[in-house]
């Protein structure tokens, strides 16, 4: 299995995370930079599929909002600069 690793700094509001809806063959997602033309996406490979948008919004949601104290997730914060997906 291949993991891949990539550090990110992201200011709130600066970046979006969609569902591309011209790929029919897999779940792609897109986190699209508002600041630049940067785009990156990520393939899902969680069997289950019902669970996309709740992802997608909860991602959305840590990136608009990254202040751990003001999500109630019950998971580690990654310390005073924010949260790690």
């Amino acid at each position: 299995m291949f993991a891949h690793h990539q550090d990110l700094i992201l200011f709130p509001d600066d970046a979006k995370f969609e569902r591309v809806p011209q790929c029919t063959t897999g779940r792609v997602y897109v986190l699209k930079f508002t600041s630049s033309d940067r785009r990156l996406f990520f393939w899902l490979q969680e069997p289950k599929i019902d669970k996309d948008d709740e992802l997608a919004a909860r991602v959305n949601q840590i990136l608009s909002s990254p202040n751990p104290a003001s999500l109630a997730t019950g998971r580690r914060a990654g310390g005073p600069r924010g949260g790690r997906l």
